[in-house]
């Protein structure tokens, strides 16, 4: 049983690493147009000692131009131990480098756990890389700050945390050729398996934030001024963040592509509209709550990672709910912010309560259902929300679902089949 528990915990590992390793691969902007590296698992390898294929954990395949074969050949072996990685380990390991084509073939070992110090002088002696990642934290694997981009790890160093049996804070370490990573885009750059490498908000790990959280920071906010009547004063609030934050605004930006509505720079600090949003129209409105939500929320993480970040179609408007990776976080908790400041919960609970006296509903929610009376009294409120507040319909009804003002009985009927 334990040893099937253990098989299963290496899978499972494998699994983890060529997932991140992929992901890190498929994306186009790695690459020049002279190279490409395609990653595999399992895959076999022709060993003429053996007279037949030698299956690898995950490898990958560099290609220059067109060409057919590849010019470079990376193995990546995995170890899932409760232990210290054992120097046999690492002997055998390279002897099936050279089997397999020891000129064209580099190889790097990947272990959550330590190595032991004999383990990490055949490594060295045979050019053997070593990766330590701690699994006990969030994987930040691929992004480096962009003031560590040209720091390396000294050996001593380097050793030091591959080979301590202590749990290490770093998210990761590798090793190759007596040169430490902080990253395994640096270790990917320096060994040739990619030509360069653009930080990509994907990979940058964001931290959870309530709803709660993000309406502390909207109220922040001098919110008391920059509402008339409910409706968000933007020159108010622009001049207010103009003062506090050193950011500026272009409300005419040339943006380069039609489908990108919204950017963030951060040296210097500045917000762009696309010149292609009509001006204080709800969309326009929106974008721009969605650009102050990134400068409010994400500021200082994205600082360290990226010089700037664009907005376009897909990642405003369409992400109004929960999401589990990344990039989704990052654009789930930009809109929440831009739909609580545009229709903050005392100006929403306030309108809403005189629609349902004017209408004389009793309820505490309207209901979204095929009857004609519900469906009359919910897009007549949407209409209203829509021209009171400057929202487009669709947020003023993400705003009442989220604040238990209206239940989308069709929707929900959806969602139980959807999840059975």
């Amino acid at each position: 049983m334990d040893k099937i528990s253990t098989t299963k915990k290496g899978d499972n590992f494998e699994k983890k690493v060529f997932d991140l390793f992929s992901e890190l691969l498929d994306c186009g902007d790695f690459y020049l147009n002279s190279k490409t590296s395609k990653i595999f698992q399992k895959k076999g390898y022709y060993s003429e000692a053996r007279k037949k294929e030698i299956i690898v954990d995950i490898s990958i395949e560099s290609y220059i131009g067109d060409a057919t074969h590849y010019s470079a050949l990376t193995i990546i072996e995995c170890k899932s131990y409760s232990k210290s990685v054992p120097v046999d380990d690492i002997e055998e390991f390279s002897s099936k480098l050279n089997q397999i084509g020891e000129h064209n073939t580099k190889g790097i070992v990947v272990s959550h756990s330590s190595y032991q110090e004999s383990a990490f002088n055949i490594a060295v002696s045979k050019k053997i890389g070593l990766v330590r990642i701690n699994e006990h934290q969030s994987f930040d694997w691929v992004n480096h700050r962009k003031d560590k981009n040209s720091k390396s790890i000294e050996t001593d160093k380097a050793k030091e945390l591959l080979c301590s049996t202590t749990i290490q804070e770093n998210n990761f370490i590798g090793f190759w050729n007596r040169n430490g990573f902080n990253t395994i885009s640096q270790m990917f750059l320096y060994l040739e398996i990619i030509d360069k490498f653009n930080n990509n908000s994907k990979f940058i790990q964001l931290p959870f934030l309530s709803k709660d959280a993000i309406e502390k920071s909207i109220n922040s906010l001098p919110t008391t001024i920059t509402y008339d009547r409910g409706k968000l004063d933007f020159d108010i609030l622009c001049t207010f963040l103009k003062e506090h934050y050193a950011v500026q605004f272009d409300y005419s930006a040339e943006l380069n592509d039609q489908n990108i509505l919204g950017k963030i720079a951060f040296k210097p600090l500045k917000i762009s509209i696309s010149k292609q949003l009509e001006f204080q129209s709800p969309r326009w409105r929106f974008t721009l709550a969605h650009e102050i939500g990134h400068l409010i929320l994400h500021q200082e993480k994205l600082t360290a990672y990226l010089d700037e970040y664009t907005d376009n179609e897909n990642s405003i408007l369409n992400n109004l709910g929960i999401a589990t990776i990344q990039n989704d976080r990052l654009e789930i908790q930009a809109n929440m912010f831009a739909s609580t400041l545009l229709m903050p919960n005392e100006y929403l609970y306030r309108y809403v309560r005189n629609y349902f006296q004017k209408e004389n509903i009793h309820k505490d929610r309207l209901y979204l259902d095929s009857q004609p009376c519900n469906i009359r009294l919910t897009y007549n409120l949407l209409d209203e929300l829509h021209n009171h507040f400057g929202v487009s319909k669709e947020v003023a009804k993400y705003r009442l679902i989220e604040n238990g003002l209206l239940l989308d009985k069709q929707e929900t009927s959806l969602r139980s089949i959807m999840s059975r």
